[in-house]
């Protein structure tokens, strides 16, 4: 999969597990499609992101780091789905 949400995740991370929680769930009740991307590589990662985990990405773009806010999140993704129609609507 390829998704453009991206949740980017540690092992052993506490806050990492409680945003994979907050994902399934928002996912199922909302019906989106996300990426778990483990981060195995600790140099690449701080470079790209900086040194906290979770980190989620919408289309390469940072959208959440270290908690992952599930009425954030579902704003996000509604806002996404608006976005998409618009553009294929031509609005």
């Amino acid at each position: 999969m390829n998704a453009p949400l991206r949740l980017h995740t540690r092992a052993g991370c506490p806050c990492c597990d409680r945003a994979l929680i907050v994902m399934a769930e928002s996912a199922g009740r909302l019906g989106f499609e996300y990426e778990v991307v483990p981060i195995v590589d600790e140099a690449a990662f701080s470079a790209a992101f900086g040194p906290t985990a979770p980190v989620v990405t919408l289309h390469g773009r940072v959208r959440f780091r270290g908690r992952v806010d599930p009425f954030l999140l579902e704003r996000l993704v509604l806002g996404e789905r608006l976005s998409v129609v618009d553009q294929t609507q031509g609005v």
